[in-house]
C-alpha cells in the first residue's frame, strides 16, 4: 500500500510540474511575441511620420499621385489626391497596419 501512494504521489506531482512548465513557457512566448509586435508597430507608425514629412515639403505634385516606397518588411504607399493624402504602412509578414490622412494646404508665392 506504501508504494502505491508513493507512486500516485509521483504521478501526480510531476503532472503538476509539467502542466506549471507549460503555462510558463507558454507566457513567455506570448511575451516574446508582444514585444515583436511592439517593435515592428513603432517602426511602422517612423515610417509613416516620415513619409508624412515627406510630403509636406513637396512642392509641385501632381494630382492622383502614388508614391510607394520599397521595404523588406512594410508595404509603404501614400495616395494624393487635390488637397489630401492618405498614408497607408502595412507589415508584411505580421498583422500591422497604420493608416494617416494629411490635409495639404497649398500656399500660393
Amino acid at each position: 500500500m506504501k508504494k502505491a501512494f508513493t507512486l500516485l504521489f509521483t504521478l501526480l506531482f510531476l503532472s503538476i510540474l509539467g502542466f506549471v512548465c507549460i503555462k510558463l513557457l507558454e507566457n513567455r512566448a506570448i511575451n516574446s511575441i508582444n514585444i515583436k509586435n511592439q517593435y515592428l508597430y513603432i517602426q511602422a507608425s517612423n515610417h509613416l511620420e516620415f513619409l508624412s514629412e515627406y510630403i509636406k515639403t513637396l512642392k509641385d505634385i501632381k494630382e492622383d499621385t502614388k508614391i510607394e516606397i520599397l521595404d523588406d518588411k512594410f508595404i509603404i504607399e501614400a495616395y494624393i489626391n487635390k488637397n489630401k493624402a492618405d498614408i497607408f504602412v502595412k507589415a508584411k509578414e505580421y498583422n500591422i497596419r497604420v493608416y494617416k490622412t494629411l490635409i495639404l494646404l497649398h500656399q500660393e508665392p
